[in-house]
């Protein structure tokens, strides 16, 4: 088996998956599982196949280890704070994450205390949080290396503060330092639609600036102590320390005289970190940072051939952006469902600047304490801080909009790629495989039929009428925000939007029905779906509550998976998971 290493990683990572699926779909889990393991027995030779066996039980186990933790039955706690707000802080206890309520406004960020409190489960597997502790008082702090280093980073933002200003500071310690606490959501913004947002995680960019600066100086064992103690410094992110640990890798290979291999060193990377964090499995962060480096290791070199006429500089950063391109932006799609089509722009004019920002930051940050020195960085900073600002501004002019879409849509985009392969290995059938995909949607999407859905938005929750190309959002609240709108016509492929903010709306469907969505009451939205026949309502839809009314089996209308023997049942239904359809005369109720 060459490169076995992978093949223990992938292992690991279905094995993780696969705890983490057991929690709400055993058949799934069983299916994947099975799957997976008569893979191996009939591919692989028999001691790897024991070995990967090995891994994905170490991976499964992991992750059940990291949840089933019992920490109800406790009276105190020591939880050191990892971030913290106003009035509530996530903080990491035995490794970890848990979220902080109750009296913690004397706490800070980085230190380590001691508190009495109830702690509440309430999991949250993408997050790794276990729940809620409600703190009722604090019986000690304790001050370490970690929360010195976090009382350091709030120094030096103070630092920059007074010399840079509040808005340049922001950025300086988001770009150089990870932290994006101070960050506007206008700036956000702007890194989101140039396709940088990456610039602000502490990744593979920074590392390798860091530590190649470290190594003109320092020998090797005291750049790797140093380089640790900075990923500590930033967050200790997924990103930081996959970069970290490859770095590591790479440097001990050739001081021991080993062969450098890219992907076993990405895989141990993987392993390393699930085995602490398993959760970051299902981590878009960490599947991110993982599959841009992936694709560098895979396409870098041969589009860098390929794009041999541009200049060294311009091939070099093209073929980099567009080879981390290859693998993430399939899943940003899937997970993220948006796409920054001005991410050229960004890395080609933009990610210069900020490399040259994160050298003069870091510099600064180790000279602070001489202030001659320090005032002297701050002006270079501010020097390429208005380059940045200027540059900012103009790409985010002329650069496309940020381009959302549908699940559906973007099954269609990737299936292509498939269908291009096919028909260039000589299978010519496959050129009609589009043609009848885009007609699958077309008609997926028209509904002939009318449909509602009933959809959770950023500042309340809104109602979806589809019927025959028109889908109408009505919002319990104003939507002004073209940038929300953008998303929300991307997601949900929306071409009308209107509110009950104000007034009551009602909508006649197929000259039968009539949808009666009265004026907006608080955070819930209600909804009324009657009979133009007879004026008897056949939904109500309340909150999360979902009434059936004048429901007769045999004479009127249809209710799947629902029991109405009994009329004006009530029953509970997710918020997200409520479609109906009205086809022949019948209500159909469509339950996940």
């Amino acid at each position: 088996m060459d490169k076995p290493l992978i093949y223990f990683c992938i292992s690991m990572v279905i094995g993780c998956l696969c705890a983490f699926i057991l929690k709400n779909n055993l058949v799934l889990d069983v299916a994947i599982a099975a799957s997976f393991f008569i893979c191996i027995f009939l591919t692989c030779e028999k001691k790897y196949t024991l070995i990967m066996v090995g891994f994905f039980i170490l991976g499964f186990l992991s992750f059940n280890f990291y949840f089933d933790i019992n920490l109800d039955n406790k009276s105190s706690y020591t939880v050191r704070i990892i971030t913290k707000n106003k009035f509530y802080a996530v903080g990491s206890y035995e490794g970890r994450n848990i979220n902080i309520s109750g009296n913690i406004f004397d706490v800070n960020e980085g230190e380590k205390i001691r508190a009495t409190g109830e702690f509440k489960k309430d999991i949250d597997y993408s997050k790794g949080n276990l729940g809620t502790l409600k703190v009722k008082y604090i019986e000690n702090s304790q001050e370490d290396i970690i929360s010195h280093l976090y009382s350091f980073r709030k120094n030096i933002y103070r630092k920059f503060y007074w010399r840079l200003g509040e808005n340049n500071t922001a950025k300086i310690m988001s770009v150089a330092f990870g932290d994006t606490s101070y960050l506007s959501m206008e700036d956000k913004y702007d890194f989101k639609k140039l396709g940088i947002v990456h610039v602000i995680s502490v990744s593979g960019l920074h590392m390798v600036i860091i530590f190649k600066s470290l190594e003109s100086f320092l020998n090797l064992e005291i750049s790797i102590i140093v380089a640790a103690i900075y990923a500590i410094f930033t967050g200790a992110q997924a990103a930081t320390l996959r970069s970290l640990i490859m770095i590591i890798i790479l440097k001990l290979s050739k001081k021991f005289s080993k062969n450098y291999d890219a992907f076993s060193a990405l895989s141990m990377a993987a392993m390393v970190l699930l085995m602490a964090k398993p959760y970051y499995v299902i981590d878009i962060g960490f599947a991110l940072s993982f599959l841009s480096t992936l694709g560098i290791s895979l396409f870098y070199k041969k589009l860098s051939k390929i794009l041999y006429r541009l200049p060294d500089k311009i091939n070099e950063s093209v073929s980099l952006t567009l080879s981390a391109q290859s693998l993430s932006m399939p899943y940003v799609l899937f997970t993220i469902k948006n796409f920054a089509l001005g991410f050229l722009l960004g890395d080609l004019f933009l990610i210069p600047m900020y490399s040259v920002i994160v050298v003069l930051s870091n510099i600064a940050l180790v000279t602070c304490f001489i202030q001659p020195i320090f005032n002297i960085l701050c002006m270079l900073i501010n020097i390429v801080m208005a380059a940045i600002s200027g540059g900012t501004s103009l790409l985010v002019k002329i650069s496309p909009p940020m381009v959302y879409m549908s699940t559906i849509n973007i099954i269609f985009i990737l299936s292509l790629y498939p269908c291009y392969i096919f028909i260039k290995k000589g299978y010519e059938k496959f050129k009609f495989a589009p043609i009848i995909l885009g007609l699958a949607i077309i008609i997926y999407q028209y509904n002939f039929f009318p449909k509602i859905d009933q959809v959770s938005l950023k500042s309340g929750s809104g109602f979806i009428v589809r019927y025959k190309g028109n889908n109408i959002l009505i919002s319990n609240y104003k939507i002004d925000n073209d940038e929300e709108k953008s998303e929300l016509q991307g997601r949900f492929n929306v071409n009308s939007f209107m509110t009950n903010f104000e007034a009551d709306y009602k909508i006649i469907i197929n000259k039968k029905y009539l949808i009666y969505i009265p004026k907006a009451q608080g955070i819930n939205n209600v909804i009324q779906v009657t009979s133009l026949d007879n004026n008897s309502s056949v939904i109500d839809l309340r909150g999360d509550r979902l009434r059936y009314k004048t429901v007769n089996w045999i004479e009127n209308y249809a209710i799947m998976k629902i029991d109405i023997n009994k009329e004006n049942k009530k029953i509970d239904l997710p918020k997200s998971n409520i479609d109906f359809e009205i086809f022949m005369d019948k209500v159909i109720v469509y339950e996940y």
